[in-house]
């Protein structure tokens, strides 16, 4: 049996190898067996605003989780530095995680990337969110750091990359990129996100940059979208988002995708196929800025 398990495109962003970087276990995988439609779609909502508003490189390593679902890192807070598994979201710009304190308490410390040096490191007025408790996030990290634009940040709490940013000396270059391990059952780790640079051994071919839409999310503008060779929706933006492993898209489009690969709903907003059809599958196609970026069905559907 097999799932329709859409995914989120990830675009690298970003010149040579980084200095620093954190070796983290990977292979951990939390299995979803369970699919809660409407909690997802309520997450969504409101994440997206549809309800509402030295010098030299770092590296951040990733672990993978949930067979790619999510990405987290580990980051310290405070003096002495406490340690914090936080999902690295460039979907929302918040940083918040759990304390012991009055119940969403916005509060200030230091927060560091790595922990080795005082270049990743923010000032001791960094704000952040202390939570004691939460309803809506289930998942193996702690909380999340949000990597989106401060406008649209809750409270207009400026984000930690912005002081990371502010260091032309220590980050020459004010970007990020992320490096997906798809080796996640070995414990090789799941990635790495570098700062201030990119990692030329982690990528091939050149580079495709694209224009932002809008300075709230990374949101680009998408030519078209094709299935099967034919087109299912034209000039539409979109948003890239490590914080989660769907393609969100409106109903219509969604509805042609699954009726080409003949999917019956399991009733709980899951669809599932024939895996007899596997191997004949086609291939989802994103274009954006004038290329092509494939969406093989190894990575839409869940066995």
């Amino acid at each position: 049996m097999v799932f329709l398990k859409l995914f989120c495109l990830f675009i690298l962003l970003g010149y040579s190898l980084a200095l620093y970087k954190i070796t983290i276990p990977g292979g951990t995988t939390i299995q979803r067996l369970h699919f809660n439609h409407k909690h997802v779609g309520n997450i969504l909502n409101n994440k997206y605003g549809l309800s509402n508003g030295t010098s030299g490189p770092l590296t951040e390593s990733l672990t993978n989780y949930d067979y790619g679902s999510y990405y987290a890192g580990y980051i310290t807070i405070g003096t002495p530095a406490q340690k914090f598994l936080v999902l690295l979201d460039t979907g929302s710009s918040n940083l918040w995680v759990p304390c012991r304190t009055a119940k969403g308490k916005v509060i200030k410390d230091v927060v560091c990337f790595d922990g080795n040096g005082a270049e990743d490191c923010t000032d001791d007025q960094q704000g952040f969110a202390c939570v004691t408790n939460e309803t809506s996030m289930s998942g193996a990290f702690d909380g999340i750091l949000g990597m989106a634009w401060d406008s649209i940040a809750v409270d207009n709490i400026a984000q930690p990359l912005d002081q990371i940013f502010a260091n032309t000396t220590a980050c020459p270059n004010a970007l990020f990129a992320f490096w997906m391990n798809p080796n996640i059952n070995q414990m090789s780790g799941g990635g790495e996100v570098t700062l201030c640079t990119i990692d030329s051994s982690r990528y091939q071919g050149s580079i495709t940059w694209i224009s932002l839409s809008a300075t709230d999310y990374w949101r680009i503008p998408i030519d078209s979208v094709s299935f099967e060779g034919k087109k299912i929706g034209s000039s539409a933006y979109g948003i890239v988002d490590t914080g989660t492993s769907l393609i969100a898209a409106p109903s219509a489009v969604i509805g042609k995708i699954l009726s080409v690969v003949g999917a019956v709903s399991n009733g709980d907003g899951t669809y599932q196929i024939d895996c007899s059809t596997f191997n004949s599958l086609p291939t989802l196609t994103f274009y954006i800025n004038g290329q092509g970026f494939n969406v093989t069905p190894s990575s839409y559907v869940q066995e």
